[in-house]
């Protein structure tokens, strides 16, 4: 380290005053470009919260839950901080879900609606219609929605279509005996 500071400071000393005012120039370009990068990405964040705070109505503690929810989504998926606040906060008012359950879930239905291309909000309606209406408990909403997905594939059928049949047929097929 001393090496380089020894080096750095040599090269500005022989560079004169004309080479160390271009350094700084370049600096100060520098550090301006890294501040709008910074207040881009605050400013999305900040939309992002708004976003799930009225789909939620979320305040308070409840609200500062949901953001660290928020954050913990955005870094695992390679989408953009309003489609992951969307998201989140259709699936916590949807669902209920909170804390880690919420986070699964709403990976799971970004991960769905970019790998199969479909709607994202209408996937994660008819698909907790469909959990509602069959009372598919939290801990199994992850296996039934993989399962739409391998249906999906197999059929044709978009996971948005299975799923609003699945809740329209639902009293009738459990009259039958199904569940």
């Amino acid at each position: 380290l001393g090496k380089m500071q020894s080096s750095v400071t040599s090269k500005l000393q022989s560079s004169g005053k004309a080479g160390a005012a271009a350094m700084a120039v370049g600096m100060v370009a520098v550090g301006a470009a890294v501040g709008v990068g910074l207040y881009k990405v605050a400013e999305q964040f900040d939309e992002a919260y708004d976003t799930i705070q009225t789909k939620t109505g979320a305040t308070g503690e409840e609200l500062e839950s949901l953001k660290g929810s928020f954050r913990e989504v955005f870094k695992d998926v390679p989408m953009s901080a309003a489609e992951v606040g969307d998201a989140l906060g259709e699936v916590n008012s949807r669902l209920g879900l909170t804390g880690s359950a919420l986070e699964e879930r709403t990976k799971q239905f970004l991960n769905l609606s970019r790998i199969a291309g479909t709607d994202l909000s209408t996937t994660i309606e008819t698909v907790s219609k469909a959990f509602k209406d069959w009372a598919v408990p939290v801990k199994e909403q992850g296996a039934v929605l993989d399962g739409f997905f391998r249906v999906s594939q197999k059929t044709g059928t978009s996971v948005s279509d299975l799923a609003s049949n699945v809740q329209k047929f639902g009293s009738p097929l459990r009259q039958v005996g199904f569940d």
